[in-house]
This record gives C-alpha cells, structure tokens and sequence, in this order.
C-alpha cells in the first residue's frame, strides 16, 4: 500500500511524535503515486529511482510535468520557445511523459490483442480499460489520441483536486481534534488490523468515510 511505503520510507515508524514541515510536497507525491499505480498500473514507488528503466523515467518526468502544470498552460507558446534552460528542461519532460504514455497504451493495446480472452475482471488500472476501449468493431470505439487526452487530464486535474483536499480534510481535522479523535478511534476499533481495508470493514466507518 502507498501510505505504509510512504511511512516506511519517511522514517515514521520509528517515531512517537512527527510534524510533518512540507505537508503540501507529501500529500502531492501521495497522490501522484496513487494515480501512476491505479490509473496507469505502474508500480512507482514512493521514494524515486535514479536508473533510466522506463518505470523510474515515467515517475521523473511526470513528477516535473505535475510541479508546473500551471506554468505550463499559464505561459503563451512563444515563452516556451525562448532559450532558456530552465524552461527547455520542462518542455521536455512534458514531451517525454506524452511519448511514454503513447508508447505505454500501445504496448497494452498489443498485450490486449494477443489475449483474445481478456475479461473485464483482469483489467487492474484505468489505462489498460481505456485502451480495451479502442476496439475498432465497436462505433463508440476511442482514438488512440483520445485515451492519451483522457489519461492527461485525471494525471493533472486528478493529482491536483485530489491532494488540495486531502491538505484541507487533514487541515479541519487539525483544528477540530475532537472530531480527528473520534476519527481515529473508529479506525482503531473497526480495522485493528496491518492487513489493510476492506469494502465491508470501509462501510463501518462511518466516521472516517466523509473525511475521505
């Protein structure tokens, strides 16, 4: 799971007490994490790699790209064109990320092809349902240029809706710990145990369930 990788890899565990000083920077890569694993079924994990394997490339890149999203559409054409170093490295991460999420659906198209039998059920991320999608028998078939659009849009606007509310639930659980104390005591009741959640044990947090 991202959050027990997350505490490992922070060094949490071996703490009683810890603040948390760049909240915005954890909940960000939080939830980027989450998107490469689920949505593109990229295992990334949470601490970055320094190879060049394809898997270490993809988070790298794609970390930039999410860092200036703003940048990116805020500033004209013509701004990203000007030799600046700066700008050029984030250009080109952005050209990076559209190439491998290309080269990516195509491998999954192929790997979709060869298994003529691929059910519904075998389909673990948002991006392999996408490019199962693109059958060309059926008339509401998508364009291969539409799955990279609709992958492009939950990458930005998912990573950022989605960490902005995750900084604000944890914000008004800060300044109402009695609400956080019930909170926490429901989990500690209903799911005492490291092995994860489930849907049945979900639905009896009652409590925890609008946080989230």
């Amino acid at each position: 799971m991202v959050y027990r990788d997350m505490v490992s890899k922070e060094a949490w565990e071996e703490k009683n007490n810890v603040v948390v000083a760049d909240l915005d920077r954890i909940l960000h890569r939080f939830t980027l994490v989450m998107i490469c694993r689920c949505g593109f079924g990229m295992p990334v994990e949470w601490t970055q790699g320094i190879d060049h394997s394809e898997l270490v490339t993809f988070d790298r890149e794609l970390s930039v790209a999410a860092r200036t999203i703003i940048l990116r559409f805020i500033l004209p054409d013509r701004v990203w064109k000007l030799p600046i170093q700066s700008l050029c490295s984030i250009m080109q991460s952005w050209k990076n990320v559209l190439s491998l999420m290309t080269s990516i659906a195509a491998r999954r198209q192929a790997e979709l092809s060869l298994e003529k039998h691929f059910g519904d059920g075998n389909i673990a991320d948002l991006l392999t349902k996408l490019v199962s999608a693109t059958d060309g028998a059926n008339k509401y078939a998508l364009e291969p240029a539409e799955v990279t659009a609709n992958m492009m849009s939950l990458l930005f606007a998912g990573n950022e809706t989605t960490s902005s509310a995750l900084l604000s639930t944890i914000t008004l659980l800060a300044l109402h710990p009695d609400e956080q104390e019930k909170a926490y005591q429901e989990i500690l009741r209903e799911a005492p145990c490291k092995e994860g959640l489930s849907l049945s044990t979900s639905a009896r947090l009652r409590r925890v369930r609008p946080c989230l």
